[in-house]
């Protein structure tokens, strides 16, 4: 409510007392997808794939096959970068559905963590040029196959990523992003796993 009342000049009591208004003219009751297809321009199958909370059981049986399998299986929750929202003018965090495998906000070299916290990267400009040729491999092949293929490559990977070689290019990482004196104790850390993930061959 108050992101909504903040997009249109108002405070949220002056908002909620504008919905709630018994005299104002209310929009005819049109389904919600019918009406934000009509706002949009999109059309209702393409609301469904951007945005698949808004899928219901019965927009899914008209989804084409390829359709259903693209909102399953490729789409993901992630946070939206902070420098861009605030280039908007947004002050409370937001998320959004992206491909799987997006975790770069290419327009601020940010790397985008599930549960929130983001990477300044621009120090490391390889790996804003490798999303970007994920993006190219992804316009030429699609997002599915993409997907297949990150998957079998996973398997070949687990051997790279034990190598001397693999070693030297994360610690490199490392050192930009921590400082030359750089001590992670957790694996699971996000500087470790964006270090390693993007020193794969």
């Amino acid at each position: 409510m108050s992101r909504l009342s903040a997009a249109n000049r108002l405070t949220p009591r002056a908002l909620h007392e504008y919905i709630n208004d018994p005299h104002r003219i209310h929009p005819s009751p049109l389904p919600l997808l019918d009406a934000l297809a009509i706002l949009s321009g999109y059309s209702v199958e393409g609301l469904v794939r951007a945005l698949p909370e808004l899928r219901s059981p019965e927009h899914a049986r008209h989804l084409a096959p390829t359709g259903q399998q693209h909102l399953d299986c490729i789409w993901v929750i992630q946070n939206v970068c902070r420098l861009c929202l605030a280039s908007k003018n947004v002050t409370e965090p937001a998320r959004c559905w992206v491909p799987i495998a997006t975790k770069l906000c290419t327009r601020q070299s940010r790397w985008m963590d599930t549960h929130g916290d983001q990477l300044d990267l621009r120090n490391l400009p390889d790996v804003p040029r490798a999303q970007h040729q994920h993006f190219f491999l992804a316009r030429r092949h699609g997002w599915k196959r993409l997907a297949m293929a990150f998957e079998e490559a996973g398997n070949v990977c687990w051997g790279w990523w034990n190598s001397r070689k693999c070693r030297i290019a994360r610690n490199r990482r490392m050192a930009v992003l921590s400082g030359p004196n750089w001590n992670v104790g957790n694996r699971d850390d996000l500087r470790i796993v964006v270090s390693t993930l993007t020193s794969s061959p």
